[in-house]
């Protein structure tokens, strides 16, 4: 009996964007047995998208304040801190905090 092979099986994603990453599974049964099922991740990359959830805030002197913004991209950006465009770093005024969340 002459064995059955196919090929070609393909899904095509129209203008793919970055909701369709993830990982997908072809998977193929045909009653006998367990069925079988492989998958492929698929990453979307995309420029960053920047939010702010408090654009506005303020401030009594003398408290800690923390600025938070979102970021979300792929591959991972880096990211970096401006004040009047001089770039600001850890030290004893600033700190610094990056939180991914794996998305």
């Amino acid at each position: 009996m002459p064995i059955t092979y196919s090929r070609g099986n393909t899904l095509k994603i129209n203008q793919v964007h970055k909701e369709d990453r993830g990982t997908y599974y072809c998977v193929a049964e045909n009653g006998v047995g367990k069925g079988a099922r492989r998958n492929i991740n698929l990453e979307v990359e995309f420029a960053p998208v920047v939010t702010v959830p408090r654009p506005r805030l303020a401030q009594a002197l003398q408290y800690d304040m923390d600025l938070e913004c979102h970021v979300e991209a792929y591959p991972p950006p880096a990211i970096t801190w401006l004040k009047d465009e001089v770039q600001l770093s850890n030290n004893q005024h600033y700190r610094i905090s990056h939180f991914c969340d794996g998305r």
